[in-house]
């Protein structure tokens, strides 16, 4: 309840900014006045929008965090299957090659993401751009219909501008985010996993780590050490 208020004093805050521009322009106030009212505005939910696209990419970013997991593990099971040995598999998968090849999907993953960052920053940059450069212009702000159009460029303008900054952050820190988990799955859980002695069957060994590795949320790396231990457990 009190991030609601909070959110909801923040937007109305804005909004008042916002109209607080429009009165600029419509009075005809300093062009040099209007733009910094400008850069305020848009660099005040430009904060915002970088701590919404921050806290997903390192803590709801399960989708990414899944395709990742699943790539890694899935070459993993690869040459488990092909080596038949699980003390080889893990000793593979700490090699560059594996890194090299995780990286590059890592790249894949948030592609799509910087992709639509740099779209809807350019159109948002545009439209801000021209409604700046237009307070300079006598002919066109001196129209009677100059304010609204104006503030409709400011607007679309500020939320296109925002919308590709939280693309392009969360893109940015997505990346960095699996970066981690590949680190942390390289450095130490292969590297535990090669000193398992299990008497599990390879089929059953890579069942338990694609069921693992397809379950949302954060992973732990103790996690599937755990289940490969529950499972021979069973076994006994």
């Amino acid at each position: 309840m009190t991030i609601v208020l909070i959110a909801a004093q923040i937007a109305a805050f804005l909004l008042v900014f916002l109209y607080l521009i429009y009165k600029s322009a419509q009075k005809k106030a300093s062009p040099l006045l209007t733009l910094v009212g400008i850069v305020f505005l848009v660099g005040a939910t430009a904060a915002g929008v970088y701590f919404l696209a921050k806290v997903r990419a390192e803590r709801l970013g399960q989708k990414e965090w899944r395709l990742e997991r699943e790539y890694f593990f899935g070459l993993f099971t690869d040459k488990l299957a092909a080596s038949g040995k699980l003390k080889k598999a893990a000793e593979h998968m700490q090699t560059r090659e594996v890194r090299d090849k995780t990286l590059q999907c890592i790249r894949e993953i948030v592609d799509p993401f910087q992709s639509s960052g740099i779209y809807f920053l350019s159109a948002g940059g545009l439209l801000l751009v021209l409604a700046a450069a237009s307070l300079w212009v006598r002919k066109i702000s001196a129209a009677k219909c100059y304010p609204y159009i104006f503030i409709i460029f400011v607007l679309a303008g500020g939320v296109l501008f925002d919308v590709g900054f939280y693309y392009w952050q969360y893109a940015s820190e997505t990346e960095d985010t699996l970066e981690g988990f590949l680190h942390s799955q390289q450095a130490f859980l292969m590297r535990d996993l090669a000193g398992v002695e299990t008497d599990l069957s390879v089929p059953e060994i890579v069942k338990i780590v694609k069921e693992e590795a397809g379950k949302s949320g954060r992973w732990k790396d103790e996690r599937l050490i755990k289940a490969l231990d529950k499972k021979r457990s069973l076994l006994r």
